[in-house]
């Protein structure tokens, strides 16, 4: 877990992949494939959001409180970063 505080850095993705076709579930999948996991929720998404074509927001990595799960898309940053993923393509 992270302090909030401790967040230095906003790091936006993409999918390379059909924006209208690509869903939370697909990606959720490609990231437990990868041996990512989440250290409290359990969830595989490397982001804390994620945004489909339709423009829905999908909550990946937890926020508690002051403290917030570390993500794993980050290279590099995920121990002071939130990422945010957008299905464009």
């Amino acid at each position: 877990m992270l302090n909030i505080e401790n967040i230095s850095f906003i790091v936006i993705h993409c999918t390379d992949s059909s924006r209208d076709f690509t869903t939370f579930e697909q990606v959720n999948y490609w990231h437990k494939s990868n041996g990512w996991k989440s250290e409290r929720s359990g969830i595989n998404i490397g982001y804390h959001f994620f945004l489909n074509g339709k423009g829905q927001i999908f909550e990946g990595r937890k926020f508690y409180g002051k403290e917030v799960e570390k993500g794993a898309a980050q290279y590099g940053l995920n121990d002071k970063a939130i990422g945010i993923c957008l299905a464009l393509a």
